[in-house]
Formats: C-alpha cells, structure tokens, sequence
C-alpha cells in the first residue's frame, strides 16, 4: 500500500472525501466531522481494481471505506483526535473514560472544533 500520491496515473482527488461531500454539505445534519487530516488513503500499489484501505493515525486503525465512514462519526475517533491536538478539552477525563458515557460531550466539543478548524483534509 502506498498513499495515492505516489501512484501514476491515479486521481488525487480522495474517494473517502468525496463520498462525504453531500452529507457535509447538508446544512441540517446531525454529526460534526473533525480529524480527517488524520485519515490517510492508500491505494493498494500495481492493482487495477484499486484496493483503498484509510489509516486513522490517531485511532491507529486501518479500515475500508464505508468503516472510515462510521469511524469518524464516533465516540473513539472524536477522543482520540481531541486528546492529540486538544488535551486541554479532555484533560480532567479519566485515561480509561467509559465513551458510551462520553458520546453526548464529545459530540459537542466535535461540533464547536468543526466551526473552528472544519473537518479536515484526508491525507493521500
């Protein structure tokens, strides 16, 4: 696997972004998106099916799409990306917090960080 940028001849444009595009875009929607500079596409590298798998640095997670997409709406991939870049927001939380517990904060923290930062760019 290697990122798409090292491929000849494949689109730099990422599938996991674009397959994200209406629903960030739909005004009324109901999950923030945050941490997608963390994700990086590869594509597999000499296939002409093209296998993608996405890497989440902060989760330390490989995934395909459709399990990229549900990763970056949820409770761990929210944690994790706010500990790395925003420790101060998680810092008086337990190491070993129960997320289920979590979910409602963390999604309001996601929202406020994509009305600051946006939701990131995939790496590729």
């Amino acid at each position: 696997m290697q990122p798409v940028e090292a491929q000849k001849g494949v689109s730099t444009k990422s599938q996991l972004l674009d397959s994200l595009k209406v629903y960030l875009n739909n005004k009324s929607r109901l999950q923030p998106i945050i941490g997608l500079g963390s994700i990086i596409e590869c594509v597999k590298a000499g296939t002409h099916n093209k296998e993608i798998l996405f890497l989440c640095e902060v989760c330390v997670c490989q995934l395909n799409k459709a399990d990229m997409r549900n990763h970056i709406m949820g409770s761990l991939h929210r944690y994790n990306y706010i500990k790395a870049w925003h420790p101060h927001l998680v810092s008086e939380w337990k190491e070993k917090s129960d997320l289920s517990k979590l979910a409602w904060p963390l999604m309001e923290m996601a929202k406020t960080l994509e009305e600051k930062e946006g939701p990131g760019d995939v790496q590729q």
